[in-house]
């Protein structure tokens, strides 16, 4: 119960075993008890196991290792680039799901916050995105990055134009804006002067002239 709060809660996690001194052991006991714990913790596959031992100290310092790392993991920040490469690489090996006919299209992902790693991805039909999918796409982000011993959020959001596209890159931070443009084909061509112009300008501003170059270019 404990632990499923704290999945809920998008909190990292290492499942300690105490009193490690007074189990009887052989050369298998850790091994049992390891894949004992990944059946019963099934529900969270990316927590580390440590085995200690209060009463005589032993892999204590591991434990404070370890819980330095797993919140070095949960407040990791991937680049928006790194992101969107290991994407190609994951689409292009299985491709997204179909139903009757359709395939979902995954246009682009970027991380939004951390304390759990969240990332958000624009998709064309967000029924399709289908949670095996995504259990995909969180295991190929995790074999790059590791992310061991904190849970991750997925956001699915619907893109259904460019213009909405660009509100959504308006909210974004100035360094997001510049490293999206430059990983993702659509916003190429706002590495223009005209859109360094734009980029920092005030909402109104910013509608109107995407407007004008909505008007002005077939996208």
């Amino acid at each position: 119960k404990v632990a499923g709060i704290a999945l809920d809660q998008g909190k990292g996690c290492i499942v300690v075993v105490n009193k490690w001194d007074a189990v009887e052991k052989d050369g298998n006991t850790m091994r049992e008890y390891k894949e004992k714990l990944a059946v019963d913790f099934a529900f969270m596959k990316f927590a580390p196991f440590v085995f200690i031992s209060a009463k005589t100290g032993q892999r204590v310092d591991r434990l404070f290792e370890q819980i330095a790392y797993v919140y070095a993991q949960s407040t990791m920040r991937i680049s928006t680039g790194k992101l969107n490469e290991i994407l190609g690489a994951a689409t292009a090996r299985e491709q997204p799901p179909t139903d009757k006919g359709k395939r979902l299209k995954i246009y682009y992902m970027t991380q939004a916050s951390v304390c759990p790693p969240t990332f958000v991805f624009f998709v064309n039909n967000a029924q399709l995105f289908h949670f095996s999918y995504q259990r995909y796409l969180e295991n190929q982000i995790r074999e790059v990055f590791g992310l061991e011993g904190t849970p991750v959020r997925f956001i699915i959001r619907l893109c259904y134009g460019f213009l909405n596209t660009l509100i959504y890159w308006w909210k974004m931070s100035s360094m997001q804006k510049i490293e999206l443009g430059r990983c993702h084909p659509a916003l190429f061509m706002f590495e223009s002067s005209t859109f360094n112009s734009i980029m920092f300008s005030s909402p109104n501003t910013f509608f109107h002239q995407c407007n004008v170059i909505l008007n002005e270019k077939i996208i």
